[in-house]
């Protein structure tokens, strides 16, 4: 009787343990599709985000070297980025738009002499369309400034009222929660600023090292394939290998005859750049595990597509980085208690 009182207690609980799943998973659906309509939000929040952290150094060096209020500090770092940006979309945009429409143009000559196979041209779609949606991934000019200039505007504000904000939220938090809130603060600020700005540095490196060594061969369309290499080494742990595409591409189309000599070159830089330089920038610097970025991929991409996946990556990596933190921070306390 016993026996048959807890078989069927047991499947009671089995029962109620899959129906909180299936409601759970119900609940996660509608909150992600609620998520959704907000992508924009969200993608603005996070740049400003990046971008505070990004040009908080410079604006408190100049707080400090020039004896400023930080308000002036903040208005000259800005402007700074403002007229480097605007250079940039100037002079590059335009070069790099007309190159990568040139490729486009030219890939499938280029396949159609090289095999006529139903697989090549299932590749040379795939490859023509992802590049030709890349070129319009702004909507309209008026939507992009739009959003660059709430971009900026916030990001001014979080490095400029920072201490104040700070403040509003430690007020709005239970006492019993600033201790934590204070190592979730550090970890931050230390940890991923640190991350964040060496990945920074390392797309620039790579992207310089890359148009050098294009240029020194005459590769055609040097500008873009550095430009694309610089970016995608900002990826945590795929990067170094992502950014050897855009230049291996440009010699396989028009300098077939220099790609070993470009890519011995460029694989010496990486060694260079992530095993002597890397090192000695990554500091207390967090490393992602794979799983992590492939997954920050997936996440970011189903929320607010090419851009969402580049952003979910230092979003996630930080959450996993104070979960990791905290959980060590609780494990030390109870072993003191």
């Amino acid at each position: 009787m016993m026996d048959a009182i807890k078989q069927q207690v047991s499947s009671t609980k089995l029962l109620v343990t899959l129906l909180i799943l299936a409601v759970g998973l119900y609940l996660f659906q509608n909150v992600w599709a609620f998520l959704g309509n907000f992508s924009d939000v969200f993608i603005i929040m996070i740049s400003a985000w990046l971008i505070s952290f990004i040009l908080e150094p410079p604006v408190d060096y100049l707080t400090r070297m020039l004896h400023i209020k930080k308000i002036f500090a903040a208005t000259i770092v800005y402007l700074i980025f403002i007229g480097i940006i605007t250079t940039f979309i100037i002079y590059f945009i335009p070069t790099i738009t007309s190159q990568v429409e040139a490729i486009v143009t030219f890939l499938p000559k280029y396949v159609g002499s090289a095999a006529s196979s139903t697989f090549s041209n299932k590749l040379l779609d795939f490859v023509t369309g992802n590049i030709s949606n890349s070129l319009v991934v702004i909507p309209s000019v008026a939507n992009f400034l739009l959003y660059f200039i709430l971009t900026i505007i916030i990001s001014f504000y979080l490095i400029v009222d920072k201490e104040t904000i700070l403040r509003e939220l430690y007020n709005l938090a239970p006492t019993s929660w600033h201790k934590e809130m204070r190592l979730v603060q550090d970890v931050i600020e230390s940890t991923f600023a640190s991350f964040l700005r060496v990945q920074l540095v390392f797309g620039v490196l790579s992207g310089v090292t890359t148009w050098i060594v294009l240029m020194i061969f005459h590769v055609e369309f040097a500008l873009t394939a550095a430009i694309v290499a610089g970016l995608l080494t900002i990826v945590p742990l795929l990067g170094p290998a992502l950014a050897l595409i855009p230049p291996v591409v440009v010699c396989l189309l028009f300098a077939s005859s220099v790609i070993i000599p470009v890519l011995l070159l460029l694989l010496i830089a990486e060694q260079i750049i992530f095993n002597v330089i890397g090192p000695k920038l990554l500091g207390n610097a967090f490393n992602l595990h794979p799983i992590i970025v492939l997954l920050s991929f997936v996440v970011g991409f189903k929320l607010a597509g090419n851009i969402g996946a580049l952003l979910a990556i230092p979003v996630l990596g930080i959450l996993v980085v104070v979960a990791h933190r905290l959980w060590k921070h609780l494990m030390h306390t109870e072993s003191v208690k």
